[in-house]
């Protein structure tokens, strides 16, 4: 019941769903107290040797410390979507990537969230604790001793979104009347409007607790209801074939909103990212994701790429590993790239396609700059002005096609207009047109990466 691509979370219908069926079996109310934790916290006295423990870089599980080496902006300054390329070193490091693959970085809580964690527990964030495991299926343990900065800032999600289940543990923890009395209808079925706003307001666990200051939980229980932070996947720009085995590029946008009420609001990891200065190069853990799409097995095979605003991420990489294996004497097919954006600024890597147009293995580039004229243009505009070309790519040359962007009206919009194509081009039936995608999507020659 978790659906990836659900407008408020992946959970929400499982959370909606979840009230009905216990009441279905007539399940018991669940305790209206709290549990006993799952790790015993100690706040031990400071001394240079627990200091320095508490202080040593966190493992994350199949990650290894990248460093940061160059952060260059691909748009003006000032412009509303900053978007930037990212460069990192992974000599010495393990990590190995293929076109495809996606890098996950681990990002950490902005000073603001840490430091309202900590106010709401009047603390300064230099105590140092320790933390016994008593009854935990945690997958990375927690390291014996940390200081309560480091815990809020580098282990839980204090900056992230709360499940149902931490409005739960706070009206177990709330003394005050008025605030136990909002929390109950929040988590209450009466309450699921209440409860959605909350969410679409993107509140913080850290917002949470300066809300409801008189719920109090405990470092353990905080430990128990907050996840860990987790790392953000990011779709690897660059070919190792092309750059080398110790280099990997990213092409980030910066993620906000504004809530109903007005709140302007930014990831979590692209706020991060946003507020980093190379200078020296910064270390921060990172671990490679295997290739969610399917790659041909040599270089023959025709490409038809769509890639929207940074979606043309995993493209460039596909690029440079086709331009790589040309300039090696391969035997390499045409690729074609269909780029859309609101604007030519948006185009990340202009100049570098250009030149490997020119070169020969890029060999159609079509943009689809929505905002660059007076009427709309979008990728399935352009997919049907180059239909003939889309057919002989993907139908007579048996061609793979691959798609990168936003969910929503895209993905669908994208396969109509390669059906169209196979069925007006080659005057097929709408059947055969539809049988064929569906085959080129069972057989992994039809990939798609949304979000």
């Amino acid at each position: 019941m978790g659906d990836d691509q659900h407008p408020a979370r992946y959970d929400t219908v499982l959370e909606d769903w979840s009230p009905d069926f216990f009441d279905n079996i007539e399940a018991p109310e669940p305790p209206q107290e709290l549990g006993a934790p799952t790790h015993l916290i100690e706040e031990v006295a400071t001394t240079d040797a627990l200091m320095a423990e508490a202080l040593v870089a966190l493992t994350f599980e199949h990650a290894s410390p990248v460093t940061l080496t160059l952060k260059q902006s691909r748009v003006p300054e000032g412009y509303e979507r900053p978007i930037d390329h990212f460069e990192f070193d992974i000599s010495g490091t393990g990590l190995v990537y293929e076109q495809g693959d996606s890098l996950g970085v681990f990002p950490i809580n902005s000073k603001a969230d840490c430091d309202r964690v900590l106010k709401s527990m009047g603390k300064t964030g230099d105590e140092i604790i320790k933390i016994q495991d008593i009854d935990s299926t945690r997958g990375t343990p927690l390291p014996e001793h940390i200081t309560l900065r480091r815990l809020f800032t580098e282990v839980l999600d204090v900056g992230g979104w709360p499940k149902r289940r931490f409005y739960d543990m706070l009206k177990m923890c709330a003394t005050d009347p008025a605030e136990k009395e909002e929390l109950t209808v929040i988590t209450s079925r009466e309450g699921k409007e209440t409860y959605l706003a909350c969410g679409e307001e993107s509140y913080t666990y850290s917002e949470l607790l300066e809300k409801y200051p008189s719920a109090k939980p405990t470092i353990g229980h905080l430990i128990d209801y907050i996840p860990d932070i987790q790392a953000r996947l990011y779709s690897i720009a660059s070919s190792p074939r092309f750059v080398g085995d110790e280099e990997c590029h990213l092409c980030i946008i910066r993620n906000d909103w504004k809530t109903p009420s007005g709140r302007t609001r930014i990831g979590q990891c692209t706020r991060w990212l946003e507020d980093l200065e190379v200078g020296e190069g910064i270390r921060m853990p990172a671990k490679v994701h295997k290739a969610a799409v399917i790659m041909p097995e040599n270089h023959e095979t025709p490409l038809v790429m769509v890639g929207l605003g940074t979606g043309i991420a995993p493209m460039r990489a596909f690029i440079q590993e086709r331009v790589a294996a040309s300039r090696a004497g391969e035997k390499t097919s045409p690729m074609l790239l269909f780029f859309g954006a609101r604007n030519r600024i948006e185009y990340s890597y202009e100049e570098e396609f250009a030149e490997y147009n020119k070169e020969g293995p890029l060999t159609t580039i079509s943009l689809a700059l929505s905002r660059e004229q007076k009427e709309k243009i979008y990728v399935t505009h352009r997919l049907a002005e180059e239909e003939k070309l889309v057919y002989d790519l993907i139908h007579e040359q048996n061609g793979n096609l691959y798609l990168c962007g936003p969910g929503g009206n895209v993905p669908p919009q994208v396969r109509k207009a390669v059906v169209d194509s196979i069925q007006k081009c080659g005057g097929h039936s709408a059947e055969y047109a539809e049988k064929y995608v569906m085959d080129m999507q069972i057989n992994g020659r039809y990939n798609v990466e949304a979000w």
